[in-house]
């Protein structure tokens, strides 16, 4: 297996994660615990993505994007 297929494949798990975790209200509405590490994986997508991502990788960059853009403001662990 290439290196990006194994990228592809950590990603595809870390969705696969991350949509359990974002399903449960009380850890959505704590996502700045999550906010670097969604982050990072949404770096990584668009690292291997480019514009040349296929319609799966698009999707869960969008999930990660979403996620992000509606992680609460508001720091709960200061």
């Amino acid at each position: 297996m290439d290196i990006r297929a194994e990228k592809i494949n950590a990603i595809r798990a870390a969705h696969r994660e991350f949509t359990k975790i974002m399903g449960l209200e009380r850890c959505r509405t704590c996502a700045c615990l999550h906010q670097d590490m969604m982050a990072a994986i949404l770096a990584g997508i668009n690292d291997i993505g480019g514009s040349h991502g296929t319609p799966e990788l698009s999707g869960i960059r969008s999930d990660f994007e979403s996620w992000l853009a509606g992680a609460n403001p508001l720091n709960l662990h200061q």
